[in-house]
């Protein structure tokens, strides 16, 4: 039970320095409708692309994500003082630090040594050990570096859809995710995972059966940030549900997983949107069963 608040007492405690909004979005869902009816021969199952609307609460950065970065380290670097000419933000010039290369000529002291006798006038060769910050991991630019984290997100999702006289259908999800930089405050790549309940409202005359399962949904995207506190995004999901909680009536609602983009060649899509101007292509991405939604932050 401590543990338990604890972890409220932190979600709440970084929620109020965390990017929290809320979030509209749409999708096609394909499943397959098992309705049992109390009426003999009135059996059926069909296929049905569920429109679905979904309603979330999220907090982006909830808490900080760490760089995989290597460890800062102290390393011994040597300067002389040069001259800088006049200009016009130092009009009579001024001494500056200028690092130089010693090779293996020794130490500091040997080459001021040395150059007591064979150029009395160089400058005076001195060390400073200087901090060396630590660096993202990886060789690719930061921006795209994977090692660069940003912050962990959490959502509470309500989603809501309806078959015509048959089933409505409403489901709660709790998850917790992690967002990756593309381009930082722009474009991110993000993943979630949690858990989920589904409710299954039965429209059985006369009168109306409920069913409540578990499951798990996960989640990864794109999104864009196009103006200040706006975000649109687009995202694959994957949704599993099977462990009954409540049970009124035997039938059920079974949601088809389809991987998105995968029947397709990208040019595909390319000469879909040349030849329709957009239109077929647009309808294309919403039988891939992608989300598509838009962000508010506060």
């Amino acid at each position: 039970m401590k543990k338990f608040f604890a972890a409220i007492v932190l979600i709440f405690s970084s929620s109020v320095h965390s990017d929290t909004g809320i979030d509209f979005s749409y999708r096609n869902i394909p499943a397959y409708i098992n309705q049992i009816s109390y009426r003999e021969g009135n059996d059926k199952t069909f296929y049905h692309n569920m429109q679905t609307a979904m309603f979330s609460v999220y907090f982006d950065d909830l808490i900080k994500g760490r760089d995989n970065k290597t460890k800062g380290y102290w390393e011994k670097k040597y300067f002389i003082m040069i001259f800088e000419p006049p200009s016009k933000k130092y009009p009579v010039g001024r001494m500056i630090e200028e690092e130089v290369e010693i090779g293996d000529a020794g130490t500091a002291e040997q080459i001021n040594l040395n150059n007591q006798w064979k150029n009395p006038d160089a400058p005076k060769v001195y060390e400073k050990r200087i901090w060396v910050k630590p660096k993202i991991k990886g060789k690719i630019n930061n921006w795209l570096n994977p090692n660069k984290g940003a912050g962990y997100t959490f959502n509470i999702n309500l989603l809501f859809a309806t078959v015509e006289n048959t089933v409505d259908v409403m489901s709660f999800d709790f998850l917790i995710g992690k967002r990756i930089f593309i381009i930082p405050h722009l474009v991110h790549v993000y993943g979630r995972l949690g858990p989920t309940v589904m409710a299954e409202y039965w429209k059985n005359d006369p009168i109306e059966l409920r069913n409540n399962r578990l499951g798990i949904v996960g989640s990864t995207g794109l999104q864009i940030q196009t103006l200040k506190g706006i975000k649109f995004y687009i995202e694959a999901e994957y949704r599993d549900y099977g462990i009954a909680l409540h049970e009124e009536s035997y039938s059920s609602v079974n949601i088809i997983n389809k991987l998105p983009l995968v029947d397709k060649e990208v040019k595909d899509y390319y000469n879909e949107f040349e030849t329709n101007k957009g239109r077929e292509l647009r309808d294309n991405l919403i039988n891939e069963s992608l989300r598509f939604g838009i962000r508010f932050t506060f």
